[in-house]
């Protein structure tokens, strides 16, 4: 009786993360006119992507095509990546196996350096901080491995940040 209601619980965990796709939206909405215009212009700019794995069990292993999921929507609309940059794209999974399934979490945050208002008035340089954007966060579940999950979440991301970034071109 106990595997069955493991099995169970299982089930129910699967069909509410699998029905839940917004999950991976990001909620550009939430700023003003005034400040989205702003971040577009922001946004535009060069990114990074920095990657985290703390998966273990074999439960992710298309880090480079989650890497190249994010690019390419980006480049597409004419956004470059660098080293030394000012906007990050930062990706951190988390997950282990079960027995045989595969249990994580995805989180996915959208920084930019930010230098406090008081840091225009002193004659000291300011230090450099990362304001966070946007950030999402999914669970996610398999019973083989995390890796469509991740691309799921991943693409959910992705369109909203290119949707975003695309109406500084049809708004001009």
């Amino acid at each position: 009786k106990a595997g069955g209601a493991k099995m169970m619980c299982r089930l129910i965990l699967s069909f509410i993360l699998l029905s839940y796709p917004v999950l991976a939206q990001a909620e550009f909405n939430r700023y003003d006119p005034l400040e989205q215009q702003f971040l577009r212009e922001e946004l535009m700019l060069p990114y990074a992507i920095l990657l985290t794995d703390e998966v273990t069990g074999n439960c992710w292993t298309n880090i480079d095509v989650s890497r190249a999921a994010l690019r390419r929507p980006l480049s597409e609309i004419g956004i470059e990546f660098a080293r030394a940059t000012g906007n990050y794209i930062v990706l951190k999974v988390e997950g282990q196996r079960h027995n045989s399934t595969c249990f994580g979490h995805v989180s996915i945050q959208l920084l930019t350096d930010a230098t406090p208002n008081a840091a225009k008035w002193s004659s000291m340089k300011a230090p450099i901080l990362k304001s966070e954007v946007i950030s999402v966060s999914a669970l996610v579940l398999s019973v083989d491995n995390l890796n469509d999950e991740i691309l799921r979440v991943l693409k959910g991301f992705s369109n909203s940040l290119t949707q975003f970034l695309s109406k500084r071109v049809n708004d001009d």
